[in-house]
Order: C-alpha cells, then sequence, then structure tokens
C-alpha cells in the first residue's frame, strides 16, 4: 500500500492505484468496485470505532455503578452525539484538526510508557512465564489450529484504514514521500508499543474468568493490576481519549474520500458530495452524508447487535480486499510495466514477495472470517460476514449497471504527476496491446 501510495499519491487511494495499474479496458469497472468497497468499509469502520467510543463512555459508568446495566439504545444515544461532536469539529474546526491529532498521539504515547512502568510496577503477584508463552486456552469449539487463524483474524481490525493518509494526499505538498512515511511509520510504532504493551498486561493479570465475562475487559485488567478504581479509571481515559481521536480521523478519512469518489462521478449524486465548501475548505456535503449514514445506520444497534456487528466484521474483510485488488493486478501484469520511478521502493525481490503475501494470505482470510467464531453454532453466534459480503458486492453490481457503467469513466488525474503516473500505465496497456497481437 505504502509503495502504491509513492507511486500513485491521490486522495482517492486505492481505487485511484487500481484505475492507474489496470488495463484499459477494464480499469473503470475495477476502479469503481475497489471504490465502493473502500468507501462501505470505511463507513462501517468509522461506525465501529464510535460505537467502541460510546461502550467505554457507558462502562465507565457502570464500573462506578454496579447495579447499572446500559441498555442498546443508550449506547445509540452516546455513539451519535459523538458522531455529532467528530462532524462538527471536521466541519468547523479543520485548522485545529492538525493540533489534536498531535495531541492524541502523544497521549497514546506517553499512555503506553506509563501504562507498561506502572503495571509492572504495581501490580503484585505476576503470572508466571509459562502461562505467558506456553498456555493456550481454548473455548471456541474449533482444533487449536483453526483457533490460532480466527485469533489473527480478529488482530487485522487494528490495521484497518492503513490509507487514511492516503486520503489526505492533497493536503501535502509532497504525498509521494509523506504518505509512505506516514503508513510504513504507524505498522512500527504499533508493533513496537504493542508487544510490550501485551507483555505487561498478561503478567500482571490474576484471574482471567473476570475479563472474559466483563464488557470492557482492559478495564478489568487494569482494576486487577492496580487494585485501584481511580487507576483504572484513569488509564481508561487515556484509551477513551486515543479512540475519540480515531473517531475524528475516521470522519475524515471516509468524508474526503466520498469527496474523491464523488468528484470523480463514482456516487449518486456527484456534484453535491464532491463540493468543497469555500469558506472552511472542506468536504461539508460529504462529511454530513458521513454523519447522517452513520447515526441511521446506528439504529441497527438497538434492534440486532448481531447484525449491526455483521456489517462491522465484514468492513475489514472489504477494505483488505480493497488494498490487495491494486496489488493483485500489479503483480499479474508485472511491476516494472505498470509503476513508474517512484520514492519508496521495495525493490525487484522485496516487492513482489509483498505483492505475493498480501494476495495469498486474503485468499486465506476471505474463507477464515467466514468461519463463526465458535461452536456449536447459534442463530445468535452464527457468523453472517458471508452474507453481509456477498450482498455487498451484489450492490456494488447494482450500481454498476444503473450507475457507474454510464457515467463513470474513471478518476481525474492529480496533479503529483500525471505525466509520469499516465506514462506508465499507457506504456503497459501498450505492451498488451502489441502482445495480444503478436498472440492472434
Amino acid at each position: 500500500m505504502a509503495e502504491l501510495a509513492s507511486a500513485f499519491p491521490s486522495s482517492g487511494g486505492p481505487y485511484y492505484y487500481a484505475y492507474m495499474v489496470s488495463t484499459e479496458k477494464y480499469r473503470a469497472l475495477v476502479a469503481y468496485v475497489v471504490g465502493w468497497l473502500s468507501v462501505l468499509a470505511w463507513l462501517f469502520a468509522f461506525c465501529s470505532i464510535c460505537t467502541y467510543t460510546a461502550q467505554i463512555i457507558l462502562a465507565l459508568a457502570s464500573f462506578y455503578h454496579p447495579l447499572y446495566i446500559a441498555t442498546q439504545w443508550q449506547v445509540w444515544i452516546v455513539y451519535t452525539g459523538i458522531i455529532i461532536i467528530c462532524t462538527l469539529i471536521a466541519c468547523l474546526l479543520p485548522r485545529l484538526v492538525p493540533l489534536l491529532n498531535s495531541l492524541v498521539f502523544w497521549v497514546s504515547i506517553l499512555g503506553f510508557l506509563t501504562s507498561v512502568i506502572t503495571l509492572l510496577a504495581v501490580s503484585g503477584a505476576k503470572q508466571s512465564g509459562s502461562v505467558v508463552f506456553t498456555e493456550w486456552i481454548n473455548q471456541t469449539g474449533w482444533d487449536d489450529g483453526l483457533a490460532f487463524l480466527l485469533a489473527v483474524g480478529q488482530c487485522m481490525f487494528c490495521f484497518m484504514c492503513l490509507d487514511a493518509a492516503a486520503h489526505l494526499s492533497e493536503q501535502l505538498q509532497n504525498p509521494s514521500r509523506d504518505i509512505p512515511r506516514a503508513m510504513s511509520a504507524s505498522v512500527l510504532i504499533g508493533f513496537a508499543t504493542i508487544v510490550p504493551y501485551s507483555l505487561a498486561m498478561l503478567f500482571s493479570i490474576i484471574d482471567f474468568a473476570p475479563i472474559i465475562a466483563t464488557s470492557l475487559p482492559i478495564l478489568e485488567v487494569y482494576h486487577q493490576a492496580l487494585d485501584s478504581r481511580g487507576g483504572a479509571m484513569f488509564f481508561a481515559v487515556v484509551i477513551l481519549v486515543i479512540c475519540f481521536g480515531g473517531c475524528i480521523a475516521g470522519i475524515l478519512g471516509i468524508s474526503y474520500l466520498i469527496r474523491a469518489f464523488a468528484r470523480d462521478n463514482g456516487v449518486p449524486f456527484s456534484r453535491v458530495f464532491s463540493k468543497i465548501q469555500p469558506g472552511l475548505q472542506v468536504p461539508l456535503n460529504a462529511t454530513l452524508l458521513t454523519a447522517i449514514f452513520s447515526i441511521l445506520y446506528g439504529l441497527l444497534y438497538i434492534g440486532s447487535t448481531e447484525a449491526f456487528n455483521s456489517f462491522i466484521s465484514t468492513s475489514v474483510l472489504t477494505l483488505y480486499t480493497a488494498y490487495v485488488v491494486p496489488q493483485g493486478i500489479v503483480l499479474w501484469r508485472g511491476r516494472d510495466r505498470v509503476l513508474p520511478e517512484h520514492w519508496f521502493n521495495l525493490g525487484r525481490i522485496f516487492g513482489p514477495f509483498c505483492n505475493i503475501f498480501s494476495c495469498l494470505w486474503m485468499c486465506l482470510y476471505t474463507v477464515i472470517f467466514c468461519f463463526p467464531i465458535y461452536l456449536p453454532v447459534t442463530v445468535k453466534s452464527m457468523n453472517y460476514v458471508s452474507v453481509v459480503y456477498v450482498g455487498s458486492l451484489v450492490f456494488i453490481a447494482v450500481m454498476w449497471i444503473l450507475h457507474g457503467k454510464r457515467g463513470f469513466t474513471g478518476p481525474q488525474i492529480d496533479d503529483f504527476g500525471p505525466e509520469m503516473s499516465t506514462g506508465a500505465a499507457n506504456s503497459a496497456d501498450q505492451s498488451d496491446n502489441n502482445s495480444n497481437k503478436s498472440a492472434q
């Protein structure tokens, strides 16, 4: 993803990459499908982080008032309030966003350091190394191998929306360099922090059973380790601040993605949603569309949390599919033929390896994500991701027939080196045409 962002910097992200590396005959269709996969995934991912933030707030209330049990409609009320606040910040205070992003970043780093040191220093009896590194508790009903794959799949949610930086390409002076740096840094920092953080957590846990049973496990971990309601509350608030920062980043990412896709006539009423509000210099209509959709979609949580969560889980699969499609095309057509010169180059060996690994990984997890987590399967524990995923593809197919086939010709070429990008794509197309003629 970082390499593609360096080669084709654009706020369109994956659908723009898919267009630039595809053949002329199919590039509009491929870009349209990838574009809608990205839009749907981002919308559901934004709903997910807002829901989790709302659940943290209500879990804190239950933590201090054990008799209080949050209801689904109360979660939706708090969820709606979070969306409204994020929308107001994104629309009315756009110049404040970089400062908020920096603040959240440092809160996360300082929170990580404080958390690890405090957990290891304050917690009493520690779990043994054998418990942390070798003990295996499998309550899924699946065999250990498949249970491990299912657990790894859940971790993929943490690295969703890696293309967030790409959707702000038009706000940067050198996106070909800065976007890959941002993507790579997020993964490296995440890896460097999550390993010691997880180990500190595991060594400090006293009893696993209450953690599994509670609505907010991380809060119970802190409570057990610190033996202090105030201390657990403090660290939970740190996580709350980080999640709220994710909500702001989420609505910014999806609004700029919708705006870019609408600018290319990828959505109905494109003229409305492609506009940048002159005074505020923000995609106001796209942001309001995101907020309204998210609030209305959240009503599903009141009726059925299973249905709501099925769409959320599908967002992981659809977004990673959008990530891997352009990589698969690059691999199929040849990296040297479709990629122009770019700042972040993975090279002749590591580049193809990453592309092959990504494609094989998603082939595996497209199947794994459709497995239910627990056996035996009931109506409530059934995994409906396959139904939602196929339904999403059917929806995109209908949109292509009714709208895209007639009005979508592909993304506009941005001003970040269009001659270079277009030249590479056209050169590859000409090579394909010559190959076809030779074969004939």
